[in-house]
């Protein structure tokens, strides 16, 4: 709709840059959100990462990044395991692809007017290694390697010890190894994981994720207090966190909590449905407001 606009109203046709973006969003919806059809998301982004080479009008940093997109993208529909004749390598290669596409330092400035705020192409390259590193690190856990996903993950920390996205990362596998070893993870290894996530916490205070993984370790430990103190240090950075909403609503009774439910929903986001889902719940069960239940519900 927005390219017919520009066609009869504006009178001029998208720019290279517009295209490309137009093509990614598609190929997010399809390949990565729940209904989408993955094999045309495996297609738009294999089309967009091989026509990026022909756009000499784009900085190579800005291309960097939308290459290092399209292959976290293919990585991860290559993890869902959907059979598909297009996918041509593996979760694992597809992520580390991306970490050598953004190997190289960034320059901040760039031509395009929309991505002109200091540190944007800095952040945005952060987020992609970040996400390829997990999508390393998944893809050997899912290949029964996790001696060599911990590795490569603590390898990333060795070389940006000052880095939170690599800090984070690996305190977020380490807590899901003692989650998945239960009974069987040593008090060492819980010990590990609660320290790197501290790390992650203390390199960034504005970041919610590290204090809602903390609040994870400490809920089973049955440190409850330690537990909600987390969640609602996340909350109070990212009123919409799910994983500290869903972990306060297994503490606290609603009542206690429902002034952050509210927050939540007052807000617009992808994933505030736990709160959704808690109001209407006490819509239905505390008010018998069956109407306002069901749109409540249906948000969720």
């Amino acid at each position: 709709e927005s390219f017919e606009i520009l066609s009869t109203v504006w009178g001029r046709v998208p720019t290279s840059i517009e295209s490309i973006l137009l093509r990614l969003a598609k190929a997010d919806v399809e390949g990565q959100l729940p209904g989408g059809y993955v094999p045309d998301g495996e297609t738009f982004y294999t089309e967009v990462s091989s026509s990026l080479d022909k756009f000499s009008s784009i900085e190579e940093n800005v291309i960097a990044i939308l290459k290092a997109h399209c292959l976290c993208g293919l990585s991860r529909i290559a993890l869902v395991g959907i059979d598909s004749a297009g996918i041509a390598q593996s979760a694992e290669s597809y992520a580390r692809d991306c970490l050598d596409a953004l190997d190289g330092s960034f320059v901040v400035e760039t031509f395009l007017s929309e991505w002109r705020a200091p540190g944007f192409l800095q952040s945005s390259a952060s987020f992609h290694v970040c996400t390829a590193r997990q999508l390393v690190a998944e893809s050997l856990l899912r290949e029964s390697k996790p001696e060599e996903a911990r590795q490569f993950l603590e390898e990333a920390v060795k070389g940006s010890p000052l880095d939170f996205d690599a800090a984070l990362a690996l305190g977020a596998f380490r807590l899901r190894l003692v989650i998945l070893q239960g009974g069987a993870s040593s008090d060492q290894e819980k010990k590990v994981a609660q320290t790197q996530l501290l790390k992650a916490a203390k390199l960034n205070m504005n970041k919610a994720d590290p204090f809602a993984l903390l609040g994870i370790w400490y809920e089973r430990q049955a440190d409850t207090k330690r537990a909600v103190g987390c969640y609602s240090k996340a909350l109070l950075l990212d009123a919409t966190h799910p994983v500290a909403g869903r972990g306060m609503l297994r503490i606290k009774p609603y009542e206690e909590i429902e002034h952050l439910c509210t927050a939540a929903t007052s807000e617009t986001s992808p994933v505030n449905g736990w709160a959704w889902k808690a109001v209407g719940r006490s819509k239905a069960m505390d008010e018998g407001d069956d109407e306002k239940a069901a749109i409540c519900l249906q948000q969720a």
